[in-house]
């Protein structure tokens, strides 16, 4: 369709139409279409209306004259295009809710079958839910007094068992008191057996007494006499004691200043008691300090009391004494065998350092704990040890 059409009018201009007759003086709309003189008052919309002073200057009588026909019969198909399109149209959407309706309807009625079936699906479900919660709570109960059931026939066993076990109990302390028992009947039988044979022993055991009595009375009367003639004696011979006492006293004093005289120490010996001490001027391991003083016909220092402790400290040297573990380990042993009883050791000592501490040294300091472990083959200075005889 043309612009024309949707011309807007131009309302400054007029219009006329010029109608023919038909020969039956009937006025006919779309036949006087025909004839119809459209004059120029529109413009297309959009476009720019002309000029008052151009439309002035055209005849007031120009017609446009268009072809209606051409123009109508464009309307009437386009019509009718439209119309056809729209049937269609809606004979489409008429089948399609036919369609739809046909189809809903069936699934409508296996919804209400499907539904129907789950109903009674749920109901013979519930039904059965029920059913089984009643039997579970009847398990439950039965399952409660089982329990309880069990619970005191439990108690029951112990009981029983704890009464089994006291009467079994019972039954070994009879049996042992009826061992007992016999045992102590058979020793009555002895003891009953011994006391005849002792009684009969007695009697004749007094008898016996009885003799020997008179004569230990004839022995003691002799006794007597012989008690005073050693009473006699005795006073001579506690003079003639008295008198020895006093000689020995004067030997004795006389012994001991010979023997302060005899006892004393070698040159760069150390005398304390009846001792001598040498301290070695070298220093060697221990093995090798333990042999030097064997061959000075003495030993590594065995310390046996508190102030043979203090007198070695005094020394104020550190030295090898007389004492290891190595062969007893843990167990520490002075040079002659003997195990240590009094110790003087520093704290946390012996510790065996590196496992290999296995000899015993005397340092300076405090007397009390002084001693401590070495390696048997550290050199350190050393302390012989001599009786002075």
């Amino acid at each position: 369709m043309s612009e024309d059409i949707y011309a807007k009018p131009d309302l400054n201009k007029k219009v006329r139409f010029q109608k023919s007759e038909n020969e039956d003086k009937n006025e006919e709309v779309g036949d006087s279409m025909d004839n119809t003189v459209i004059y120029d008052n529109c413009w297309i919309q959009g476009s720019t209306p002309p000029n008052k002073e151009d439309n002035n200057t055209e005849k007031p009588e120009q017609i446009i004259s268009a072809d209606v026909n051409s123009r109508k019969k464009n309307l009437v198909r386009a019509a009718a295009v439209f119309q056809l399109l729209l049937c269609l149209l809606l004979l489409a959407v008429v089948i399609v809710l036919v369609v739809l309706l046909i189809e809903g309807k069936s699934l409508n009625n296996n919804l209400i079958t499907e539904r129907d079936k789950l109903q009674t699906s749920y109901t013979e479900m519930k039904t059965l839910n029920t059913n089984l919660t009643m039997e579970r709570d009847k398990i439950k109960i039965l399952s409660a007094n089982l329990t309880t059931e069990r619970d005191k026939l439990q108690i029951r066993y112990s009981e029983i068992k704890t009464l089994s076990t006291n009467l079994t109990m019972e039954r070994d302390k009879m049996k042992t008191l009826n061992t007992n028992l016999t045992m102590e009947r058979d020793k009555m039988k002895t003891l009953n057996t011994n006391l005849t044979m002792e009684r009969d022993k007695m009697k004749t055991l007094n008898t016996n007494l009885t003799t020997e009595r008179d004569k230990l009375q004839t022995s003691y009367s002799e006794m007597r006499s012989l008690n005073t003639n050693l009473t006699q004696k005795t006073s001579q011979l506690e003079k003639e004691r008295d008198s020895l006492m006093a000689n020995n006293t004067n030997l004795t004093k006389q012994r001991d200043e010979l023997q302060m005289k005899l006892e004393t120490c070698p040159t760069k010996w150390n005398k304390f008691g009846n001792r001598c001490y040498f301290l070695s001027p070298s220093m060697g391991d221990w093995s090798n300090s333990k042999k030097s003083c064997e061959n000075l016909d003495a030993q590594l220092v065995i310390i046996s009391s508190e102030e043979e402790q203090k007198f070695i400290t005094s020394l104020g040297v550190e030295a090898w004494i007389g004492l290891t573990d190595q062969n007893t380990h843990p167990v520490w042993k002075w040079v002659d065998g003997t195990v240590v009883n009094t110790t003087y050791w520093k704290k946390d000592q012996p510790d065996n350092y590196m496992n290999n501490e296995h000899c015993a040294e005397i340092s300076t300091g405090g007397y009390s704990s002084n001693w401590n472990d070495l390696p048997c083959t550290d050199n350190v200075k050393f302390i012989c040890e001599k009786v002075l005889t």
